[in-house]
């Protein structure tokens, strides 16, 4: 009887070490995947960000100011957003720019209405150019999404309010902040407080929970 028991616990020992040892295979396996996920986006914002740079250096900057405004804006406001997933969105959120003829991006005088719209198209040409990679929807939706205004006025869907991704609202503020603080062919860049003006004074384009935090961290 005693022998039986004991023969029993063991099997049961046994069985509950397996199903342990098999979960923990899975686990492994799953933690694999997301490494080799993690690696795959990293090269591949890497690629983008190196191909901004030998078509538009000014993009690849612009890219990267772009990038630290919106970490500024996340860890001041305590969203719950993954700091690399937000790194990875806006990073490349310009690169349909590669589009976009040299004569467009770095034309002195400003643009027709013809040009206007074939710049906004570099939203739409950078999803196209993402859409089938194997990368969060977070990414291309900032990329596709970034012109959104709040009040339903921009590019590419006239998407409006909270509609509008998250991080492409966050996107759309420190891409015009710094697109306005910066020199440009055709104007030189506007002081911090003449662009915080601007901006404030077109402050319906905006997330205004997002802009009330940008305008006391900037």
């Amino acid at each position: 009887m005693k022998l039986n028991l004991k023969n029993k616990l063991k099997e049961l020992f046994l069985n509950q070490k397996l199903d342990l040892d098999n979960k923990q295979r899975k686990i492994d396996e799953q933690q694999r995947k997301i490494d080799e996920n993690h690696l795959f986006v990293d090269e591949v914002i890497t690629m983008i960000l190196h191909l901004l740079e030998l078509r538009d250096p000014y993009t690849f900057i612009h890219s990267k100011s772009v990038t630290n405004i919106c970490l500024k804006i996340a860890y001041e406001t305590k969203l719950d957003i993954d700091e690399d997933v937000l790194r990875y969105c806006s990073l490349p959120h310009d690169i349909g720019k590669i589009g976009i003829s040299n004569y467009v991006l770095n034309k002195s005088i400003k643009l027709s209405r013809s040009e206007y719209v074939m710049m906004q198209q570099h939203t739409t040409l950078g999803y196209e150019a993402v859409k089938n990679l194997s990368i969060a929807q977070e990414i291309k939706d900032a990329i596709l999404y970034h012109h959104e205004s709040f009040d339903g006025s921009g590019y590419p869907t006239k998407l409006a309010g909270k509609d509008i991704p998250l991080i492409a609202r966050i996107i759309k503020i420190a891409d015009v902040y710094n697109a306005l603080t910066t020199d440009r062919p055709y104007r030189q860049a506007f002081t911090k407080n003449a662009a915080l003006e601007i901006m404030s004074d077109e402050k319906h384009k905006y997330d205004p929970e997002l802009f009330d935090v940008f305008k006391m961290i900037i």
